[in-house]
């Protein structure tokens, strides 16, 4: 979360998007993982963003 207010992004943006799914922050490195799904709410592309000083931009498995 303090990546994101960092980022400007407001406090129930956030909090809407943890909730529908397409955002949550990852297991082992803790980094900002922005989902994007198609019509049938079926996960497609994963944005993967580093919350921390070392910049980490990526894309997640299984992008079409």
């Amino acid at each position: 979360m303090a990546y994101l207010r960092k980022r400007g992004i407001a406090h129930d943006i956030v909090e809407a998007c943890i909730l529908s799914g397409c955002l949550y922050e990852s297991r082992n490195y803790h980094n900002a993982v922005f989902v994007g799904f198609d019509e049938q709410h079926t996960p497609r592309y994963a944005a993967i963003r580093g919350t921390t000083s070392t910049r980490y931009m990526g894309g997640g498995a299984g992008q079409r």
